[in-house]
């Protein structure tokens, strides 16, 4: 399968295959104009929620990410955003009700900085993260603390030019499956690895744990331009993976 990201704009029409997988990626920093539009489309409970925010850039991202979330969704449910009825699993991970368990639609959300990552699937789990770049980071000690001990010994192994990237490879990929399986950071990172023989050629495509190799699970790394690092996981055989663009247009959210 094809693993190059190529980013499109959507059709006015999306059908999503059995075996598809759609991934897209929006811009969180919106105009007022625009955000005062989107906070008519979210519900009591994202409104409380956005409100708590202390910064009013965090605020206005989380309300444009509920927002854009919901417009995405609406996408392939044939209802209005506003009309869209979420919950929230044990674990945390969002998901649909209602309308959505009809179509028995799976998604799965992640955003940093400006940036939204949103993955899209019919009948199986998805996962995704994205990562904006911090310099500030101090990548070993996490590693050493997180990752499993051959993701440890291979960044120690390779030019300290090279640790920020491969860092965030590992780090994305690794957030991706437990996103997938609903846990989070609730799940002991190191009890599984996604390094395999061919991570030095960008292949991160196996996620191994301690009894082998996990069976079932696609990872890939996704290309979202310079300062971000994201990746995607996926349950099951999946043929084909597209990429969407969401752009605002002026009436979407009157």
């Amino acid at each position: 399968m094809d693993s190059s990201t190529i980013w499109q704009q959507p059709p006015p029409s999306l059908e999503l295959a059995d075996a598809e997988i759609h991934v897209w990626q929006a811009e969180l920093d919106q105009s007022e104009q625009v955000l005062e539009q989107m906070w008519g489309v979210l519900s009591v409970d994202e409104q409380r929620r956005v409100q708590r925010f202390v910064k009013e850039q965090h605020s206005n991202r989380a309300l444009a990410s509920a927002a854009i979330l919901r417009h995405i969704l609406s996408c392939y449910i044939g209802v209005a955003p506003t009309e869209i009825s979420l919950d929230r699993a044990k674990g945390g991970k969002p998901y649909l009700l209602d309308a959505g368990l009809q179509h028995d639609l799976r998604f799965n959300l992640s955003h940093s900085e400006n940036r939204l990552l949103c993955a899209v699937a019919l009948s199986r789990e998805v996962g995704v993260d994205i990562e904006h770049h911090n310099p500030s980071v101090h990548f070993e000690e996490i590693a050493k603390r997180f990752f499993a001990k051959s993701e440890y010994e291979f960044l120690q192994s390779i030019p300290s030019q090279e640790h920020a990237c491969r860092f965030y490879q590992i780090w994305t990929c690794k957030e991706a499956y437990v996103k997938l399986i609903g846990e989070g950071l609730a799940h002991n990172l190191k009890n599984f690895t996604v390094v395999s023989a061919d991570v030095a050629n960008n292949k991160f495509k196996r996620i191994f744990n301690r009894e082998g190799l996990c069976q079932g699970v696609l990872l890939r790394l996704v290309n979202v331009g310079d300062k971000y690092t994201a990746a995607l996981a996926a349950a099951g055989i999946v043929s084909k993976v597209l990429y969407w663009g969401w752009e605002q247009s002026p009436s979407l959210f009157q």
